[in-house]
């Protein structure tokens, strides 16, 4: 539960609300890179994640220094152990639902219902395929049709 304060411009502040350095939105190999990059220079980092990757239905990525053939769960996996050995890093699984500016912050909605701020943001949260209106097309992305990173 968290409490809800009026200041004197009107706004609602909520006290006991997370507050982060950055804000990354996406897990993907971008978002990944930044929170590990943040977090050795020991910055405090709220990396989230909704796990819905446009590489998920593929059985392996390839085009990736030193992870070429390797399966893009097994990626992420890998990467989140690296992330977890720098403390002021924190991973959530959940969709960031709206965030506002306010003052010098931003305040992001999560999808768990908790608010956290951050002073800056990045959003790597990709691209979304539009694969081509070609019957079977659906059904073969990932499989037989691919794309390039």
């Amino acid at each position: 539960m968290q409490l809800m304060m009026g200041n004197a411009q009107g706004r609602v502040r909520e006290k006991n609300m997370e507050q982060y350095e950055v804000l990354i939105i996406g897990g993907g190999p971008a978002g990944l890179q930044s929170a590990l990059t943040l977090g050795r220079v020991r910055r405090k980092v709220l990396l989230c994640d909704d796990n819905r990757g446009r590489n998920a239905p593929t059985s392996h990525m390839q085009n990736f220094i030193t992870q070429d053939g390797v399966n893009p769960k097994v990626f992420r996996e890998e990467a989140k152990k690296d992330i977890s050995k720098y403390k002021t890093i924190k991973l959530m699984d959940v969709t960031v639902l709206d965030i506002k500016k306010e003052n010098n912050k931003f305040i992001a909605e999560l999808s768990t219902g908790e608010k956290v701020s951050a002073l800056k943001l990045i959003f790597a949260s990709g691209i979304e395929d539009i694969p081509m209106p070609i019957p079977g097309m659906k059904e073969a992305w990932g499989k037989a049709v691919f794309h390039c990173p």
